[in-house]
């Protein structure tokens, strides 16, 4: 067999990344990686400038008040909000092939398929992470103590992805969330958004309850003023798809109306199924809204020969992360508590 050069061997490197690429767009044109669940959930932004910061949800009081010509205007003032911190992460993965099986001529076929075996299981793993990481927010969100995804602090930047305040995120109604309000509005306001932790139904009765619970009792933001979320999905588990679909679908009636009455939650939302919840009896009303965040960027791919180790070397490195910055539009039940 006859020793590459250097030269020979970075060129030859070079064409395992043409091929690598090739294939990692190869293989997200299929379905579950080109509309992935967390993109129906988040709203997907690229990176900005700087890995890690603080976003602070400050609110201004806003009075329009009407005003005579030659009449000084008013001025609102600033209100502290919370604070959302975030992390991009950085997640990375490599492969070495042998020198002697790259080197020979008679092996090029078989070093294609090792590259294509290889980049399918690295673009599996990557979408599966991000799914189970964006899931976090709903199998960690009930835990009344928090959890380690959350940022326990509250205040101060950590490195995790969510905000903690003290309370849950699905917290149920004898715990609510203080709402930080305006000066001048006069309101104070709380919200809660979880049914129950164990045994609420996915039923017509229910879904109504969660319903109005995120388009009226939480519709108030953080300055007192009606700031609605329009709930567009129902995220469950698969094990509970026939029993939202019921209430989803049935043009006429409701799982257990006798009367067969028009069905007023047709059409209403989409039924996301998700094998990533991990409580197999959850169920979660939800809105998308720009204030849900997911970070990422398009995933590098490298090659090179490594004289150290005697071997072409692949790697795919790509970062993700979760900006959350409101609470208010999920409703939840069931969701575990520790």
């Amino acid at each position: 067999m006859a020793m590459l050069e250097s030269g020979q061997r970075a060129e030859l490197a070079n064409g395992m990344k043409t091929d690598a690429y090739g294939f990692f767009f190869e293989e997200m044109k299929r379905p579950a990686y080109e509309n992935p669940l967390y993109r129906k959930l988040f709203n997907v932004v690229k990176p900005s400038t700087g890995d890690e910061g603080t976003i602070n949800s400050a609110t201004m009081d806003v009075n329009f008040k009407e005003t005579a010509y030659g009449e000084a205007f008013e001025s609102g003032t600033a209100v502290d909000g919370r604070r959302h911190p975030y992390k991009l992460k950085r997640y990375s993965s490599k492969r070495g092939f042998d020198r002697a099986l790259i080197d020979s001529d008679s092996s090029k076929e078989q070093v294609s398929n090792a590259i294509r075996v290889w980049v399918q299981s690295a673009v599996k793993k990557m979408m599966t992470t991000k799914e189970a990481k964006a899931h976090q927010i709903f199998n960690f969100g009930g835990y009344t103590a928090g959890h380690s995804v959350f940022n326990n602090s509250g205040r101060d930047f950590a490195d995790t992805d969510l905000l903690y305040d003290g309370i849950e995120l699905f917290n149920l109604v004898g715990n609510p969330r203080t709402m930080l309000k305006g000066p001048d509005s006069g309101i104070t306001n709380s919200f809660y958004n979880s049914l129950g932790t164990s045994g609420v139904a996915l039923d017509a009765t229910n879904f109504n309850t969660a319903y109005t619970l995120m388009t009226g009792t939480n519709i108030y933001g953080e300055d007192g003023a009606p700031d609605p979320f329009i709930p567009n999905c129902l995220l469950v588990h698969p094990g509970k798809w026939f029993d939202a679909r019921q209430i989803e679908s049935t043009q006429t009636g409701a799982p257990g109306d006798v009367n067969n009455s028009f069905n007023p939650w047709n059409g209403l939302v989409e039924v996301i199924p998700s094998p990533f919840l991990t409580q197999t009896n959850a169920w979660i009303l939800f809105g998308k809204t720009n204030l849900w965040e997911a970070i990422e960027d398009e995933p590098i791919i490298n090659t090179w020969f490594d004289y150290d180790t005697d071997q072409y070397m692949v790697s795919m490195v790509w970062r993700f992360t979760l900006r959350v910055m409101t609470y208010r539009n999920c409703v939840g039940a069931n969701l575990p508590t520790s």
